[in-house]
């Protein structure tokens, strides 16, 4: 392993002096220079992933997930970067789905640099996020106090990068990764974390960070059912959403698109909160969510599952006087269907249907047909994957007996 890192940082270094020296170059040629060594920088950061991708084909986690953090790390202008994070996030997903070992896992944590030693806020992420499930794996194992000590040394590392780093594009991403630590740590950790990042967005002003910082607590609070704090969040987010540094880095093609499709998301999100108060914001909320669910970056992700549910959504808080509008938007979403999954022929419901008939239970409630509101609340019931909705559906089934009973 240090002959392969000693490897990449010679080749790092190498490029590096060529740029300083073009950088001393006063000539006509300068430009062409640098144009032709960021091209070969860009073929090199390709190589890289190249071999990332044959070194994990054959099962070797660590140095495969070690170069993907060098590119992601010291590439950061080249298209490849992107795909090397992308890995990552595959790697991420592999091993919280049993796919890679813990021992395999573990000898690339083990190998991660530093986390002050890395010179891009994106690779801290990365970092933070690979450390963030590996602590997950401890848990798992009942090795509960090796998992909290890792949880906390990275969300004092996460909270502490995102004030470095506030104005960097990537800080967008910082604090989802503080808060999902600061949850598994619970208690005073997390309430400290949170209060931490209240205080970040009166510190920072507007800015990448604050706004990633304000999706992130919007969020948080909105799944506590808190919705006094996550409203103090909302109409900064509506408003940032058209500020120059979210434009520029929706923009940017060195921003991860992952990352701008979830900035997306975000401001349709506050667009439709904000339109319980002022319903102008809801047209724009629908032409936001229908951005994303038509984005092919957004395939596989749950930013446009929600976007294609809460079309249905926004087109019912859209017509508060005509129930048939809601119905028929959430009738359309239970007929969509996805492609098939790999191996697999059969094309799927969309991801949240009980969802959907849910809220037309609550509709066909309003409207005394109780018969229609219990059987779909009774399909709802059925939801295999999603308790919290199993928990609506019961809900909504109770009031239902209720209103038959009172007529």
């Amino acid at each position: 392993m240090r002959e392969f890192k000693g490897f990449v940082r010679k080749r790092w270094l190498a490029a590096l002096g060529l740029l300083l020296a073009m950088g001393l170059s006063a000539s006509g040629g300068a430009m062409l220079a640098l144009e032709a060594e960021a091209a070969r920088r860009a073929l090199e950061a390709e190589d890289l992933v190249a071999q990332a991708d044959a070194l994990l084909a054959v099962g070797d986690v660590a140095h495969a997930g070690y170069t993907y953090l060098w590119v992601l790390d010291n590439y950061r202008y080249t298209p490849a970067k992107h795909d090397a994070h992308a890995a990552l996030l595959e790697m991420k997903a592999r091993v919280r789905g049993g796919e890679i070992d813990l021992g395999s896992f573990w000898a690339f944590v083990d190998v991660l640099p530093s986390f002050w030693d890395l010179n891009t806020l994106e690779a801290m992420n990365a970092a933070a996020n690979m450390e963030h499930v590996y602590a997950g794996e401890l848990g798992k194992l009942g090795m509960a106090e090796e998992a909290r000590e890792m949880w906390a040394e990275t969300l004092e590392n996460t909270l502490e990068s995102l004030r470095v780093y506030w104005r960097d594009p990537a800080s967008y991403s910082t604090p989802r990764t503080a808060i999902a630590v600061a949850k598994r740590l619970g208690g005073p950790e997390e309430e400290a974390a949170i209060e931490n990042l209240e205080e970040f967005v009166e510190w920072a002003g507007p800015c990448m960070g604050s706004y990633g910082v304000r999706a992130a607590l919007a969020e948080y609070y909105s799944h506590q059912g808190r919705s006094g704090p996550r409203r103090r969040h909302i109409q900064p987010l509506v408003d940032e959403g058209a500020a120059g540094y979210v434009v520029s880095a929706l923009e940017s093609p060195h921003v991860d698109s992952l990352q701008k499709v979830a900035m997306r998301h975000t401001h349709g999100l506050a667009l439709m909160v904000a339109g319980n108060w002022n319903p102008e914001y809801l047209p724009l909320a629908l032409a936001a969510y229908e951005e994303i669910d038509a984005d092919p970056a957004a395939d596989g992700t749950d930013f446009k599952e929600w976007a294609a549910f809460n079309i249905a959504r926004v087109i019912q808080n859209m017509n508060p006087d005509d129930p048939q509008a809601g119905i028929a938007a959430y009738e359309d979403y239970l007929a969509q269907r996805l492609p098939p999954e790999p191996g697999e022929t059969e094309w799927r419901e969309r991801k949240y249907p009980n969802l959907a008939r849910f809220e037309l239970a609550r509709i066909y409630l309003g409207l005394g047909e109780y018969d229609t509101a219990a059987a779909y609340a009774e399909q709802a019931l059925l939801d295999q994957k999603y308790p919290w909705i199993v928990d609506l559906a019961e809900d909504c089934l109770r009031r239902i007996f209720e209103a038959q009973s009172q007529e």
